[in-house]
């Protein structure tokens, strides 16, 4: 898994929202014309001075979302004083792929936390990753980037929990989801919702805000022919 053979990943943050379903972190970038309005995971490429994909991952999430969503930071994303303070502290200092701690924290996720899902998809060189969170509001978050970000790669960007459910319809992963990405989800569907089906999941989670989280998860919605896996 973690030879440099696997060229790229694609990075899913995952939680049980509010309303006891299971739901998928996505970003949305405004400004970009072939994918304005679309909903992006948090995937990358390899670099050539990355020595394997997850170092790759754990970058990449970490500067796609200003090193806000990790366990460390998530007691802080309701206020937007420490939400400014974050992500402007991220802006204003270099990457060290070796020394940064929130890249290690990402990557002591992603290989010790046994609820992180990873799966090579098949023939095409490539990692899926489905990242287990707490569920939080991602408005705040919104708002602060759009009113206090201007000139800065954060300015255009808003983030969305979308529930498997919703990302089950066609009306919805035709319009805002790639091909691509649709099938990495269908294809990994099965193994987080076994995942989940367990207290445990809910029991890590709940450690990380201190609240009781519920212990099932639900998947609403009309079955579809290509969601017969679950």
């Amino acid at each position: 898994m973690e030879t440099a053979r696997i060229k790229s990943c694609s990075f899913f943050p995952y939680s049980i929202d509010e309303n006891s379903e299971i739901s998928i972190l996505f970003r949305c970038k405004k400004s970009e014309s072939k994918q304005s309005g679309m909903y992006q995971e948090f995937g990358t490429t390899l670099k050539e001075n990355e020595p394997n994909i997850l170092f790759s991952a754990a970058r990449s999430y970490v500067v796609k979302c200003a090193s806000l969503f990790l366990h460390s930071e998530l007691q802080h994303l309701s206020v937007r004083f420490e939400i400014r303070r974050v992500a402007k502290e991220f802006l204003s200092k270099s990457l060290d792929l070796y020394t940064n701690a929130k890249v290690k924290e990402v990557l002591k996720e992603l290989i010790e936390n046994k609820f992180t899902v990873h799966t090579e998809v098949l023939a095409q060189n490539h990692l899926a990753i489905f990242y287990p969170l707490a569920f939080f509001r991602t408005e705040p978050i919104n708002s602060v980037f759009q009113d206090e970000f201007d000139g800065t790669r954060y300015q255009d960007i808003s983030f969305h929990w979308i529930p498997l459910s919703q990302i089950i319809k066609p009306a919805f992963y035709e319009r805002y989801l790639s091909s691509f990405n649709f099938q990495v989800i269908s294809y990994m569907a099965e193994r987080v919702v076994i995942g989940l089906q367990t207290s445990q999941i809910t029991e890590s989670l709940a450690n990380v805000t201190k609240k009781c989280l519920p212990m099932f998860a639900i998947l609403n919605g009309e079955p579809e022919p290509h969601w017969q896996v679950i």
